[in-house]
Order: structure tokens, then C-alpha cells, then sequence
């Protein structure tokens, strides 16, 4: 019979590597490692011990400072989520907690390099990398937000999609352009475009396709003053200074094209930033219960958010939530994890029906975000017409 036990290093080592031992922040923000020092915050906010007093260290060999390209640290992050997802299946399977994304981190480290120095040497990393490429980049600004739990960790589902999405329609339209050229051809003209640049016709077709005429009037504008930004750039003193008549040629043979994954990150951007307008309330009032800022919380201070939010009327409904969150009564319950209960958890309200008879069933997250609203509004951009191959659901995936 196979046992899973959960190591004692995950989050108790990530606290005994607090303080001495951890990438602490300096006066200027910036994650390093460090010796003794009466400042114990992390540079992800692990928190601190309860009694105030100092947390046991162990020797530590000599440590480097590590400086990880973009894409070392978008394997590390890709590689983190996977292992992740194996690891909560299998704490799920020995009835243990589940673990935030910060926390895991600290385990995900500890099973890749076992030895201390290597896991502060990584972690801080790891942490100064996300705050170097985190403008640059979107899959790093999102694994940031998650970490700090200023995102849920399934909103990583819906980043994916977008891409899909716009990979997706792109295709179908160089489909149907060049319709004698085989597949091989066509992914060959994608990967072109993806390395490159995306033309006008290219790319208002793919937002009008995956957006309704509101979001798609935002997406366009932030795409043209981009474009703009752009073609001024071009005589600023990067590189050779052009002639007016190269600098005119240029443009026109440019257009409004776009660097692809410009265009991809302002979309990705936007979808984020959305999300995080409709978690906005709920952060508010977690991060209010949530008194040592770990992103996790226990029954009693699962039953206070629930009270605070008022979506929820009876003890039999309260019972049934804690039941479906922490079954095995662990009494801890992550940031993420009341995010993917109260998204799937469902109840009815009235619907825009001006007799007040008709009833739309929303998610109990959706109910609080709205309740001050006088009509329940969609809560995200929603692909209107997406690939036939994908699901979107409004409440689970474009929020």
C-alpha cells in the first residue's frame, strides 16, 4: 500500500528560513538574502512567528546571487505549476491541506535542491526575477499576483485560454486566405506571425472575435496608442536616426501592423486586469479576516468571511460549504481555494425582469461582487465567438 506523506519542509522550513535565512526586503524593496536581521518579513510576505520572537536557524552554507533569464524563470514558473497540480491531488488523496502557491514554492525548492543555501540562492531568484519581468511579461506578472494572492491560482486556466483563443481564430484566418496551402504551411505562417509582427486586418479580427463591442472599442484603442507609441519611437536616437523620407517609408510600409507579442500581452493584460477589478471586494474583506496575511484562514475565520459577505443565510448552507472546502476538517483553507468554492457554488436572484418574477442563477462570488448593483452584470470579457473546441464559462473561465 502506497502512503503520501507530506514532507516537513514545505511551509516549516519555508518559516525557519525567515529572517536569518530567508530573501528578506531591503529599504528599497529589492529581495536578497541576508544575514541575522531584526526584519522578518519575506520578500513574499511569509508570515511571522505568532510570539514575535525568532525563528530557529540552521547553519547555511555560502549562498550566490542568482540572475535568471526570462525564460529560465518562465520554465521554473511552468514546471511549478505542474508539480503543483500533482501535489495537490496528492495531499487531497492523504486528506492534508492544501498548500497557497507561495508556501508550495518553498516545497516545490526544497524537492528540486534539497540543500538550504540552494533553496535561498532560488527563492531569491525566483522572487527578483518576477519583480525584473513582471512589465515585460504576463505569464510572470500573473504567477506574481498569485503568489502574493492577489489572483487565484485557476485564473491560470483562463490566461491559458485567451491564448488559445487567439492562436485559434488567427489560424482559421490564414485558413482561409491561403486555402490550397497544407497545414504544415499554415503553422509555419503562424509561427511567422507569433516571431513577428501581426497585421491590422489580422488583429482586429481576432479581438472582435473574442470580445463584445465594448471591451473590443477598449482593446482597440490601447492597440492603436500602442502603434503610435510605437512609429513615434522610431526617430527618437535609438540606433541610426532616420531621414524624414525613411522614416515616412517605414510607417507606410508598417501600417498599424504589431509586434505579436505586444499584441498579445496588451489583450492578456486586459483580461487580468479585469479579473482583478472583480476580485477587488473580495480581497477587501479577505485580507481583513485573513489577521497574519499567509493566505490562509481557518473554520471560525471561514465563517466570518462568510458573514461579512453575507451570501449565505443558514448554518445547514455554511455546513455544506466547509464541507465541500475542508472535508477532512484540516482547518486551513487557502486564498484560492474560497475563490473556487464561492465561483462554483450557485444561487438565484432576480433577473433584469422588470416584474421582478424572473430568476438568473449566478455564483455566490458573483452575488457579493454585485450587491450593490442595482442589475447583475457579466463580471468579465466574455469570447463571443470562441473556437468550437473550447468551453467558456462565464462564472469558472473569462472572469
Amino acid at each position: 500500500v502506497f502512503f503520501f506523506f507530506k514532507q516537513k519542509t514545505a511551509y516549516e522550513i519555508a518559516q525557519r528560513l525567515v529572517g536569518s535565512e530567508m530573501c528578506i526586503r531591503d529599504s528599497s524593496g529589492t529581495a536578497k538574502v541576508s544575514g541575522d536581521s531584526p526584519n522578518r518579513t519575506t520578500a513574499y510576505g511569509l508570515p511571522k512567528d505568532k510570539k514575535g520572537k525568532g525563528l530557529p536557524s540552521g547553519s547555511v552554507g555560502p549562498t550566490q546571487i542568482r540572475s535568471l533569464t526570462l525564460k529560465q524563470l518562465k520554465d521554473h514558473i511552468q514546471d511549478m505549476y505542474l508539480q503543483k497540480q500533482k501535489y495537490d491531488e496528492k495531499c487531497a488523496e492523504s486528506m492534508l491541506p492544501r498548500e497557497t502557491m507561495e508556501q508550495y514554492m518553498y516545497t516545490y525548492l526544497n524537492q528540486r535542491y534539497g540543500l538550504k543555501n540552494l533553496i535561498i540562492e532560488w527563492a531569491a531568484a525566483i522572487i527578483n526575477g518576477i519583480k525584473r519581468y513582471s512589465l515585460e511579461d504576463s505569464d510572470v506578472a500573473l504567477f506574481g499576483k498569485i503568489l502574493r494572492n492577489e489572483c487565484d491560482e485557476d485564473f491560470r486556466v483562463v490566461h491559458n485560454e485567451v491564448k488559445s483563443a487567439m492562436n485559434d481564430i488567427l489560424k482559421d484566418k490564414l485558413k482561409k486566405k491561403f486555402k490550397h496551402k497544407s497545414e504544415g504551411d499554415i503553422c509555419k505562417i503562424l509561427n511567422d506571425i507569433q516571431a513577428g509582427e501581426i497585421e491590422e486586418g489580422e488583429w482586429t479580427e481576432v479581438i472582435r472575435k473574442m470580445y463584445n463591442e465594448e471591451h473590443c472599442g477598449i482593446l482597440e484603442h490601447r492597440i492603436r496608442d500602442k502603434i503610435s507609441e510605437n512609429k513615434q519611437s522610431l526617430n527618437k536616437g535609438e540606433g541610426k536616426r532616420l531621414t524624414r523620407e525613411e522614416l515616412r517609408a517605414l510607417q507606410s510600409k508598417k501600417g498599424n501592423n504589431i509586434t505579436f507579442s505586444i499584441f498579445q500581452k496588451i489583450v492578456l493584460d486586459f483580461q487580468l486586469a479585469t479579473h482583478e477589478k472583480y476580485l477587488k471586494k473580495f480581497i477587501s474583506v479577505f485580507k481583513k479576516i485573513d489577521a497574519d496575511t499567509n493566505g490562509i484562514i481557518n473554520e471560525g475565520e471561514f465563517r466570518e468571511l462568510l458573514a461579512m459577505m453575507k451570501v449565505v443565510q443558514t448554518e445547514e448552507e455554511i455546513e455544506r460549504l466547509l464541507q465541500n472546502v475542508d472535508p477532512f476538517n484540516n482547518m486551513q483553507i487557502t486564498f484560492s481555494e474560497c475563490l473556487s468554492l464561492l465561483s462554483s457554488e450557485t444561487t438565484t436572484v432576480p433577473d433584469r425582469d422588470p416584474t421582478g418574477r424572473e430568476m438568473k442563477t449566478i455564483s455566490l462570488l458573483e452575488k457579493f461582487t454585485n450587491e450593490d448593483s442595482q442589475e447583475i452584470q457579466s463580471h468579465s470579457p466574455a469570447v463571443i465567438n470562441p473556437p468550437s473546441q473550447m468551453i467558456h464559462n462565464q462564472n469558472n473561465l473569462l472572469i
